[in-house]
């Protein structure tokens, strides 16, 4: 699971993704206090048709942009070598964080170099932190490849709010 950096309306958020009848979706919750949360409800599903069709999951924790809460996020298809994962990125409403806002269609990052398609798992990248650093604009995400490795790779957070936005809002 992943906590949101500051309080939203008094109350923590967390994204996560319990183990309930397998289902590898994201789900959000709240909490006064981080000890009893409540209020969960499903929020992203898994997408069969694309790079996340066997599930998902929260990856790095929000990063507060102007235009919402970038999320970087991880997730998986099952192919005929097993499961491959890859690395893409949504954006929640500011005030109200149950709402999705945009989301990039295609994946962010996949296994491409040799470290993330060789190692203990092969064909993984998993997203576990993003920070605003150096460059005002410049996104470093920090992933986990072939669960043998860390890397890291940089983007410029203006084009991934821009691609969200552009790929557009979820419907269901």
């Amino acid at each position: 699971c992943v906590i949101f950096p500051e309080r939203i309306d008094g109350q923590y958020v967390r994204l996560e993704r319990p183990n309930i009848n397998d289902a590898g979706d994201i789900y959000i919750s709240y909490s006064p206090d981080l000890i009893h949360w409540g209020r969960t409800r499903l929020l992203l599903e898994r997408n069969t048709r694309y790079w996340e069709s066997a599930k998902i999951g929260p990856g790095a924790p929000p990063v507060k942009t102007n235009k919402g809460w970038l999320i970087i996020y991880h997730g998986c298809r099952q192919n005929m070598n097993g499961f491959s994962y890859q690395a893409g990125c949504f954006l929640l409403d500011l005030k109200d964080p149950s709402r999705i806002t945009g989301k990039m269609r295609d994946a962010l990052i996949c296994p491409e170099q040799s470290y993330e398609r060789v190692g203990n798992v092969n064909n993984v990248v998993f997203p576990t932190a993003a920070l605003v650093h150096g460059e005002p604009d410049e996104l470093k995400i920090y992933y986990g490849a072939a669960d043998t490795c860390i890397a890291l790779a940089t983007a410029r957070v203006s084009q991934l709010v821009d691609a969200c936005l552009r790929d557009g809002p979820l419907t269901r």
